[in-house]
C-alpha cells in the first residue's frame, strides 16, 4: 500500500516508517567492510573501498542486492514491479510510452531543474497529445511510488520551487537502468 492508501484505510491507527536503500556506510557494513571508510589509508584499502563505491553507484543499495549475484536482473524486476504495478496499473494509465519517456528524460536530467512545461513539450515533440496536468499527475505517481523524489530550490521564488524541482531516483541502481553511462 502507498502511504496515502494506508492513511485512508486505517483511519489514524498507523505509524508510517519509510525505509530507504542503504547509505554508503551501511552498504560497506553489509558487505563486511567494517573499517571507517573515511580513515582508509593503505592503497589496498582504498582500492577495496573504490570497488565497493563503484558497485554502490552502479547497482544501488537495496539491502537484498548484497546477497544476489545477478544484480541487474533484480533491479530490472524491481523497476518493472514499481513501474508496472505501482504507477501504471494502480493509476489506470493507458499511455505507457509517455511514462517511459518522462522517466528517461528525468534520468537524463538528474540533478538539474526540470519543469512540467519542458516535460510536456518533450512529449508533444514526440507526437503525443498530452496536457501539462497529465504530466504533473504522472510525475506525482512516480514520487508516490517511491521511484523518484524531488528537491526544491528554497532560495527560488514560489512558482519556480513548485514547477521546476530537481528529480532524483530513490536508488542509483534504478537510475543506472535508464542511462547508458551512469
Amino acid at each position: 500500500m502507498l502511504s496515502s492508501e494506508i492513511a485512508s484505510t486505517l483511519g489514524g491507527r498507523f505509524v508510517i516508517m519509510n525505509i530507504y536503500p542503504y547509505s554508503f556506510s551501511e552498504y560497506l557494513i553489509a558487505n563486511n567492510m567494517t573499517k571507517n571508510y573515511l580513515d582508509v589509508i593503505s592503497t589496498k584499502d582504498r582500492a577495496d573501498v573504490q570497488n565497493q563505491y563503484n558497485k554502490y553507484v552502479t547497482y544501488g543499495a537495496f539491502p537484498e542486492l548484497v546477497e544476489i549475484r545477478n544484480k541487474r536482473a533484480f533491479l530490472s524486476s524491481i523497476y518493472q514491479t514499481v513501474y508496472l504495478g505501482d504507477i501504471i496499473t494502480r493509476n489506470k494509465i493507458t499511455n505507457n510510452f509517455a511514462i517511459r519517456l518522462i522517466l528517461k528524460k528525468i534520468a537524463e536530467s538528474v540533478t538539474k531543474p526540470l519543469s512540467y512545461n519542458r516535460l510536456t513539450n518533450i512529449l508533444k515533440s514526440s507526437g503525443m497529445s498530452i496536457g501539462k496536468q497529465t504530466v504533473i499527475n504522472y510525475v506525482s505517481y512516480m514520487t508516490d511510488s517511491y521511484l523518484l523524489f524531488t528537491l526544491q530550490n528554497y532560495a527560488a521564488k514560489l512558482v519556480e520551487k513548485e514547477t521546476s524541482p530537481k528529480y532524483y531516483f530513490m536508488d542509483t541502481g534504478l537510475l543506472g537502468l535508464m542511462l547508458l553511462d551512469c
